[in-house]
């Protein structure tokens, strides 16, 4: 249990880091703004309950507003893709179900199960996100373009970070 928390911890300092470091000052360009700090969120253990889960992603969320001067968006994002993630996970549920895992990981469910599971997330924390800063449907498929290329690259980036920092192989 404690190393449950540390690694948590460590994962939630490392991509706030990243992302308030390196990300957020990368300038890519108008269209393409990437954003790896909710997958603190689609990491949370399998058993930690739904209200723990929604409480935590607002915090988490609170955090990077506080890091961004966003006012709340990123913590509104957070707090619906924890909402959002036993929904995610009912739709994704693998043959083998998540009695024998205890988080996602791509060495446990496969490369694909992960690219759906991380992207179909990214692309809702994008959608409340991006439309809650422009706060307008004037611009609609421009947003739109934005939140599409955005969680494309940020879900990219997610599994390269995945790939690179989680040791382990594919349980049988």
């Amino acid at each position: 249990m404690i190393n449950l928390v540390t690694n948590n911890l460590l994962r939630f300092l490392g991509l706030l880091l990243v992302q308030t470091l390196v990300l957020n000052n990368l300038g890519i360009s108008f269209y393409i703004n990437p954003y790896i700090f909710p997958f603190f969120v689609m990491a949370l253990p399998f058993q930690t309950p739904l209200w723990l889960t929604i409480v935590i992603g607002f915090f988490a969320g609170l955090t990077l507003d506080a890091f961004n001067n966003t006012m709340g968006m990123h913590a509104a994002a957070c707090a619906f893709i924890a909402f959002m993630r036993p929904v995610t996970l009912r739709l994704l549920t693998p043959r083998s179900s998540y009695e024998n895992a205890d988080q996602p990981r791509i060495h446990t469910f496969g490369l694909t199960w992960f690219i759906a599971f991380t992207g179909m997330l990214t692309l809702l924390h994008h959608l409340v996100y991006f439309y809650l800063e422009i706060f307008s449907f004037d611009n609609f498929f421009m947003t739109l373009s934005k939140v599409l290329l955005s969680a494309v690259v940020s879900t990219l980036l997610i599994l390269l970070a995945v790939m690179i920092f989680s040791p382990g192989r594919k349980r049988t």
